[in-house]
C-alpha cells in the first residue's frame, strides 16, 4: 500500500484554500510537499457578467506585472466589456441620436405647418 503521508512544512496544519498540498517524489525517494496556488478566476464582463475572451486568468497583482497585449483585447473596451456590450452600448447611442434627430424633424416640420395654416387663414380672409 502507497502512503503519502507527509508534514506540511509551513506552520499552518489545517487543509484551507490557500494551504492546498501537491505530493510529489523526489529524485532521493522521498516525499516531499509542492503547495499549488489558487485557481483564479477569468475576468468578467461588467454589464453582462460572461467571460471575457483572451484574457488570463491571473490575480490582480500578477496582472499589473503583465505586459499590455495580455492585459486587454484590442477592441473598444476591450478587456472590461463583452463584444456583445459594447455592440448593444453602440447601438443604444446610434438609435438616441436617431432618435433626437427624429424629434427636431417633426418640431420642424410642425412649426412649418403652424406657419402655412396661418398663412392660409390671412389669403382666406381677404
Amino acid at each position: 500500500m502507497k502512503t503519502t503521508r507527509v508534514q506540511r512544512p509551513r506552520r499552518c496544519p489545517y487543509n484551507t484554500r490557500r494551504n492546498r498540498i501537491r505530493v510529489t517524489k523526489t529524485d532521493g525517494g522521498r516525499l516531499s510537499v509542492v503547495y499549488r496556488k489558487k485557481t483564479r478566476s477569468l475576468p468578467k464582463c461588467m454589464d453582462t457578467g460572461k467571460v471575457l475572451h483572451g484574457m488570463k486568468a491571473v490575480s490582480p497583482a500578477e496582472r499589473a506585472s503583465l505586459p499590455r497585449r495580455e492585459k486587454t483585447v484590442s477592441r473598444c473596451y476591450g478587456g472590461c466589456l463583452s463584444h456583445a456590450a459594447v455592440r448593444t452600448r453602440i447601438l443604444r447611442a446610434l438609435l438616441v441620436e436617431e432618435t433626437r434627430y427624429v424629434k427636431k424633424f417633426q418640431e420642424e416640420h410642425m412649426r412649418q405647418q403652424k406657419k402655412n395654416a396661418k398663412l392660409a387663414k390671412k389669403t382666406g380672409k381677404k
